[in-house]
């Protein structure tokens, strides 16, 4: 098969998934769309069976009222989420990995999702907003070349970037059960483009490519725009996996043997000779999956491109649901915005009826027969112009001359608010509030309440949007995952130095494996990234403030109880650590001042950089003249036991002596004698402090 009709094939396979995809999932999109539309944009509520209408129609100078009684509660929990923000840490596991490289993991993901551009959290940040706007966000993470402008480096870094309109742009496979989708086997990002956008960039394939309808359900092209899509197809391919051990020290290495992959650019090379060459033995195989993901773009009528295989083993998309449910075999999500809906509309058409109302008939108005006015017509047009004290109007008089009519005919007085419309308006407020979750909400706290107080309401009302911040703890873990399977393949450079970002923001210069010595372990690679097991751990939970204003606060308590009891420096550590955790405008020179005195002190972790400062100065510190007197006095007595036991052993060597003289002098006596020259033996080694045994 040549590459033309094997990226024919791709495409077509590539379709066939897709329309399925959108087939299933299109009317639950278009939900998410519209949810985030009623939310955001002003004149969305009466979209649909609720449109204005024609402008020419009887009904184009009603007026449509958007009060936006839903936007408070989302603002409360985008700011919760913001206030409370979460990342991954990575954890070891099993004896090939280590707490310091997972420190080290933990500051080179917060660098990445911090980069210059601010990716990371803008990813977050809109994810969040259209997960719970609309029920479904999401990001990527993409490997980019550090500097673009330097062709000799070849080094890469993760990027983390939002993805926009997610609900209309990202789709999985429809057998992804997982929420995470860790378990898909394809996905697809879509993107849209102008006519002449297109053209630009792939000036090779001619216009008349959209100019036939095309086969697929989906609108690929437009008169105007293109849409394009990156294809992202899993390839559950198997490696046998071959443990080798060496012969003399008993060490074990593992070798997938790349010959018996279906990838069609592996070479096959493996180290199976050299290992059995240099003292090593087959030990055990076993067959094993190693997924590659390889990327296509495509649009609605060709393969563009093959981008080959990317890095790690994931697809680097992250899905984030506001809620979410599997209903009759179709994936269903909603965010905060859907079960409000229909109260805003109603009351919303009911504000609207009364300013219609209102602004009809502002006030009573008389009534006359035209014979009354005649005359007077300008008087009461500017009557509430020129606020005149009392109007005139003629008197109508019967053929006989006798009045008929002194006074207006009627009164045409304005609609008052009936009882059903005013219990409506009361109605649809109150489903308003307890559906958006602001019906217990307080903005002004009432004086003389306890700070408890205050924290139980808090957390209650944390509670009814726990939901959102936990599924955004499965996201971010997901995030974490898919960052460690690409810093895998990407971060091997020995020697490379990256910056990472410690807990408390401050950065640091981390070495890609460095060769470095232990004392137990011996020789070894330090932070090497390809070795060792690591877990991602996401911590979150309902609160009413930060994470550091909770420390804080503990921390304060901790020293002011240990200063009453006396633990002086207890209290200081506990201190220190407030004080590190504090953010405020100033105070960074006291922080700064406080956390080396922690790292010196043991009660605050060091980071990377602060471990190799400590050990610098421990090995260039020169000792106080208290610590050598007592390192002198030590000496000398490590000399005298010496000298203890080098005369003892001298005494020893004596005895041994004289034991193997006398043996020689039994050998000679008589068999008479010999008991005399033991006794003679025995006495000169017990002069001596020997030992005759």
């Amino acid at each position: 098969m040549t590459r033309s009709e094997r990226l024919a094939e791709v495409h077509r396979r590539a379709m066939e998934r897709f329309d399925a995809i959108w087939a299933n999932a299109q009317q639950e999109r278009q939900r998410c769309l519209s949810d985030r539309r009623f939310a955001t944009i002003p004149g969305a509520m009466w979209e649909g069976q609720y449109a204005y209408g024609d402008p020419d129609a009887q009904d184009a100078g009603i007026p449509r009222m958007e009060i936006p009684k839903v936007h408070k509660s989302l603002i409360r929990i985008f700011s919760e989420y913001r206030n409370n923000r979460v990342t991954v840490d990575f954890r070891p596991r099993g004896n090939a990995s280590d707490t310091g490289s997972a420190d080290n993991l933990d500051g080179l993901y917060r660098a990445d999702e911090n980069d210059t551009r601010g990716g990371g959290q803008a990813a977050y940040d809109n994810a969040f907003d259209e997960g719970i706007g609309g029920g479904f966000g999401a990001w990527r993470l993409r490997a980019e070349y550090e500097s673009e402008e330097d062709e000799e480096n070849e080094k890469q870094r993760i990027r983390i970037e939002p993805i926009y309109d997610a609900d209309q742009s990202v789709f999985f496979d429809l057998d992804a059960k997982h929420q995470d989708k860790s378990d898909a086997g394809h996905a697809f990002l879509l993107s849209t483009i102008s006519r002449a956008a297109f053209e630009a960039r792939y000036p090779d394939r001619a216009a008349s490519t959209f100019a036939a309808k095309l086969t697929w359900d989906y609108d690929w092209v437009t008169a105007d725009n293109v849409t394009l899509a990156e294809y992202y197809d899993v390839d559950e391919g198997r490696v046998l996996r071959r443990t080798f051990r060496n012969i003399v020290t008993g060490d074990e290495q593992t070798e997938d043997d790349a010959r018996l992959t279906n990838d069609p650019e592996d070479d096959g090379r493996t180290l199976e000779a050299e290992l059995l060459a240099t003292g090593w033995e087959e030990v055990r195989r076993r067959w094993i999956k190693r997924p590659k993901v390889r990327k296509y773009l495509l649009s609605g009528a060709e393969c563009l491109s093959d981008e080959g295989v990317i890095a790690g083993p994931n697809i680097p998309i992250v899905p984030f649901y506001g809620k979410r449910w599997y209903i009759d075999g179709v994936e269903r999500c909603m965010g905060h915005t859907r079960l409000s809906i229909d109260s805003s509309r109603v009351y919303n058409m009911v504000i609207s009826s009364m300013v219609e109302a209102a602004a009809a008939s502002p006030i009573a108005r008389p009534v006359f027969d035209p014979e009354q006015v005649q005359g007077l017509e300008t008087s009461w047009a500017r009557a509430n112009i020129d606020r005149a004290p009392y109007s005139l109007a003629r008197v109508l008089y019967d053929g006989e001359g006798k009045p008929i009519q002194v006074g207006p005919t009627t009164i045409i007085t304005p609609p008052q608010l009936a009882p059903n419309v005013a219990a409506l308006i009361q109605v649809a407020g109150q489903d308003i509030a307890e559906l958006s979750g602001e019906a217990e909400q307080q903005d002004d706290v009432p004086a003389n309440t306890s700070a408890q107080a205050i924290e139980l309401v808090q957390t209650r009302s944390d509670m009814r949007t726990f939901i959102y911040q936990d599924n955004l703890r499965k996201a971010m873990q997901r995030s974490g995952e898919i960052w460690l399977g690409m810093a895998r393949e990407l971060y091997v450079e020995e020697g490379r130095e990256m910056v990472a970002i410690d807990a408390e923001g401050q950065q640091s210069v981390i070495k890609l494996a460095e060769p470095a010595t232990d004392p137990e372990a011996g020789n070894y690679l330090k932070n090497d990234l390809t070795r060792g097991k690591y877990e991602v751990i996401v911590d979150v939970g309902p609160a009413s403030r930060t994470r550091k204003d909770a420390t804080v606060k503990a921390m304060v308590g901790i020293a002011q109880t240990a200063a009453a009891i006396g633990m002086n420096d207890t209290a200081a550590a506990a201190l220190s650590v407030a004080i590190v955790n504090m953010d405020g405008e100033g105070i960074d020179g006291l922080r700064a001042m406080e956390r080396k005195k922690g790292v010196a002190g043991g009660w605050i972790e060091p980071n990377e950089q602060e471990r190799a400062e400590l050990e610098a100065e421990a090995q260039n510190r020169q000792p106080d003249p208290q610590t050598q007197l007592v390192l002198a006095a030590a000496q000398q007595a490590q000399a005298e036991a010496a000298k203890a036991q080098a005369q003892t052993v001298e005494s020893q060597a004596k005895a041994e002596k004289a034991r193997a003289d006398a043996v020689a002098t039994l050998a000679e006596v008589d068999r008479e004698d010999r008991q005399q020259v033991l006794d003679a033996v025995r006495d000169a080694t017990e002069a001596q402090g020997g030992d005759t045994a």
